[in-house]
């Protein structure tokens, strides 16, 4: 009586997936519970459109945006102390942070400085700041309490 080495190399095969897929099982779920984190809803930043103005009482020589690291938005020697543009702000959470760099010419007495944002489908924020010379500060708008 001869051997047939065929059926028994897929009886062999058929055994050993019988056994590695169990053995899968086993390993793969272990190494889903470890790294299971509670669901949590997660917003990612939205890039609106947005009508961004700055009115000032005396002119600035420089005035600058940045969101995130990243310059949108650079004026220098404006001509007039009030201006505006359209700029897609990234909103996220409902909250966008502004860091707003603005200089004046030495000698400029405290200002005031007015900064106003409309994104789209959102309600128009403004906040007013004084300085004098220099600011470097980041100001933050947020829509949860509209």
């Amino acid at each position: 009586m001869r051997g047939q080495p065929f059926k028994e190399l897929a009886i062999i095969a058929v055994l050993f997936i019988a056994l590695l897929l169990p053995m899968l099982k086993l390993t793969g779920q272990t190494r889903r519970v470890a790294t299971l984190e509670p669901e949590e809803e997660q917003e990612i930043a939205i890039l609106r459109d947005s009508w961004v103005s700055f009115r000032f009482a005396h002119l600035p020589e420089r005035c600058e945006l940045t969101v995130n690291g990243v310059k949108l938005w650079t004026v220098i020697q404006p001509s007039e102390v009030q201006f505006d543009r359209a700029i897609p702000l990234p909103i996220e959470f409902n909250r966008v942070d502004i860091h707003v760099v603005a200089t004046w010419p030495e000698g400029t007495p405290e200002t005031v400085c007015e900064l106003t944002i409309e994104p789209d489908g959102l309600d128009t924020k403004s906040l007013s700041f004084w300085n004098e010379v220099l600011l470097d500060e980041i100001y933050s708008f947020n829509w949860d309490d509209s």
